[in-house]
C-alpha cells in the first residue's frame, strides 16, 4: 500500500468511523449500500494499535498556530500552518527539526502557502497558488529552489510506478468543459481528465481533499456527487456510487450544479442525520474502506468483497470520552489515523472523567494531564487492527 492521504481536516470537528454495507455490481460500477443508522461506536484499544503520543516541541521560535495540513512520512512529522505561513519538520518523537517561514517578495520567498506534498524524492514541497510557485526544501527543510507551476493545485499525490496526479484548484478558464485532473506518468506522458461538469470559470465546491492513492490506482471523489471515479492503465472511469438508504444527499441536489450546491448542501446539514462526504481511502486485498460523515462523526465502512460482510464503528471512544472532544482534526496515511488533540478542549475536561482515562489509558492520560495551553499540539497515532 502506498498512500499519502492527508484525508479531512478542516471541518475541524467532523469525526470519524465505519458502517453497514451491502454491493452490488451493475454494469462494471460497483453499488455500496450504507445505512447510516446502523452505526456503533468503537473503543480506541479494541479497534486499533500501536497506539502512541507525538508532543510536538514548543518554543518562542517553535510555535504552531493552526495545523491546516500534515504528513507522517518514516521518522518525519510535517505541518502545515497557512495563517502563519509556515511549514513546521519535527522527528517522530516531537523534536523539532527546521521551521520554514520565507514570506516575503523576494525571489526565494512567497506571499502565501496554500498546501504541501512531498515530491517522488522526498523533497517538501511548500505551494503557492497566489503566485503559482512551488518552493521545494530537503527533507530537513533546506532551501533547493522555486519552480513555476502553470495551475492552481489543490493536491498533488503519486503512484507507486512514479505517476503524479496533480488535483486543480479552480475551474481553467481557457477549457470551457470544467475541472481538470492533469495525470503525468514517470515516463513524461501527460493525460487530463475531467469527471465532473463545472461552468467555466466557477470556483470548484470541493472538501479540501479530493483523491486518495492506493498503490498504482488512484480514486476521485466529489463532495457534489455519489459516484466514486478510478484511475488506472491511463482511464478514469466511474467505480463506485455510494447509496446512502435515503440518510445521503439527494439526486436533485446534486443536480443542482456548483453554482447552488453549497447553499442548499449546508442547509441539509443544519437539518441534520444526513450522511455525505464519501471517499473510499483504501482498497486492500479483499477489502474496501468507505468513509464519510453522519450527524458529526466521521464513519468507516470495511467491506469484504469475498465474505460480503462488513465491520462498521465511530469513534473511537476511550472510556466515555469521544477522540472528537479532544481533537481538532484527523489525517490518515499508511493505515494509521493521526488525531491532533487540542489542548483547550483537553484542559475543560473534568476530574471525574480524567481519572477514568488515568485507569483505562494511563499513558495518554499522564501526557494530557501536563499538556499547557500555550504548548503545540499533541498528536494521537493510532494503526488499524488488521
Amino acid at each position: 500500500m502506498n498512500m499519502n492521504v492527508k484525508i479531512f481536516c478542516l471541518l475541524s470537528s467532523l469525526f470519524f468511523f465505519f458502517y453497514s454495507c451491502n454491493m452490488e455490481t451493475e454494469d462494471n460500477i460497483v453499488r455500496i449500500s450504507i445505512n447510516p443508522k446502523e452505526v456503533h461506536s468503537a473503543e480506541l484499544g479494541d479497534k486499533f494499535t500501536d497506539i502512541e503520543l507525538v508532543r510536538l516541541e514548543s518554543s518562542d521560535s517553535v510555535l504552531i498556530g493552526a495545523v491546516y495540513s500534515l504528513i507522517l512520512d518514516g521518522d518525519k512529522v510535517y505541518v502545515l500552518d497557512i495563517n502563519t505561513k509556515s511549514a513546521f519538520i519535527f522527528d517522530k518523537t516531537g523534536k523539532s527539526i527546521s521551521v520554514i517561514n520565507n514570506y516575503g517578495q523576494g525571489p526565494n520567498e512567497y506571499l502565501g502557502l496554500s498546501g504541501f506534498h512531498l515530491d517522488k524524492e522526498k523533497n517538501l514541497v511548500l505551494v503557492d497558488n497566489g503566485q503559482k510557485k512551488k518552493h521545494i526544501y530537503t527533507p530537513l527543510g533546506e532551501f533547493v529552489k522555486v519552480e513555476k507551476i502553470p495551475y492552481s493545485v489543490k493536491s498533488i499525490d503519486y503512484l507507486s510506478d512514479g505517476t503524479e496526479v496533480v488535483v486543480r484548484d479552480m475551474v481553467d478558464s481557457s477549457n470551457p468543459v470544467g475541472h481538470i485532473l492533469n495525470v503525468t506518468t514517470d515516463g513524461g506522458d501527460s493525460y487530463e481528465f475531467l469527471p465532473f461538469v463545472y461552468q467555466s470559470g466557477s470556483t470548484i465546491f470541493e472538501k479540501n481533499q479530493c483523491v486518495t492513492v492506493a498503490a498504482n490506482a488512484f480514486y476521485y471523489n466529489s463532495l457534489s456527487s455519489d459516484t466514486i471515479w478510478k484511475y488506472s492503465d491511463e482511464k478514469l472511469v466511474p467505480q463506485y456510487v455510494i447509496d446512502f438508504q435515503g440518510k445521503g444527499v439527494p439526486q436533485d441536489v446534486y443536480a443542482l450544479g456548483p453554482n447552488k450546491f453549497g447553499e442548499a448542501f449546508y442547509n441539509l446539514i443544519l437539518k441534520g442525520e444526513i450522511a455525505y462526504w464519501p471517499y473510499i481511502t483504501e482498497v486492500s486485498g479483499d477489502k474496501i474502506y468507505v468513509t464519510y460523515v453522519y450527524n458529526k462523526n466521521v464513519c468507516f465502512c470495511e467491506y469484504d468483497v469475498k465474505s460480503h460482510t462488513a465491520s462498521q464503528f465511530y469513534g473511537p471512544t476511550m472510556g466515555d470520552i469521544m477522540l472528537s472532544e479532544l481533537s481538532v482534526g484527523s489525517f490518515y496515511m499508511d493505515n494509521t489515523l493521526c488525531f491532533v488533540l487540542d489542548n483547550y478542549k483537553v484542559s475543560q475536561l473534568d476530574e471525574g472523567r480524567l481519572e477514568k482515562l488515568r485507569g483505562s489509558y494511563p499513558q495518554i492520560y499522564g501526557v494530557l494531564s501536563k499538556t499547557k495551553l500555550d504548548d503545540n499540539p499533541v498528536l494521537l497515532l493510532a494503526k488499524f487492527k488488521e
